[in-house]
């Protein structure tokens, strides 16, 4: 067997190993962003939401909260954490399949305006998490 032994330092720091945990990281982030998206759903339908109301709102919060993390860059946190509420929570917690659904399921209309909605809003939402992330960089004094 070629290579160092599980438990030696240069394995722990070796880039496999970082990948290792940063998978871990975003399966974890992963899950509670599902539970979390459930949860919502369920409170939605409760409040008798539409269901394209409460996709609009998660998607829109998730790209305001990606858009704030990846500008800020949460300079406190490690990169493994980082990618687990990044790519896992809010990867999760988002849906671009609930969306395609709708639209797939909708008259032609209402479907096109519904996803040019969702994407126009998102993105504005996007950005303005990237404009919060970076001035909330800027007075923190964290360089880029």
């Amino acid at each position: 067997m070629r290579g160092p032994c599980p438990q030696s330092r240069s394995a722990r720091t070796s880039l496999g190993y970082v990948k290792f945990r940063e998978a871990g990281a975003v399966a974890a982030g992963g899950a509670s962003g599902t539970a979390a998206r459930v949860g919502l759903d369920n409170l939605a339908a409760l409040l008798s939401v539409d269901a394209a109301l409460s996709t609009l709102v998660v998607n829109v919060l998730g790209a305001f909260l990606l858009g704030l993390l990846t500008a800020h860059g949460m300079p406190s946190l490690s990169q493994v954490l980082r990618s687990g509420i990044g790519v896992g929570f809010l990867g999760a917690f988002t849906t671009f399949s609930a969306v395609s659904l709708f639209v797939a399921t909708a008259t032609l209309s209402t479907g096109l305006g519904f996803l040019l909605f969702q994407l126009s809003v998102g993105v504005l939402a996007a950005w303005a998490g990237w404009h919060t992330g970076s001035t909330l960089r800027a007075k923190s004094g964290v360089s880029g």
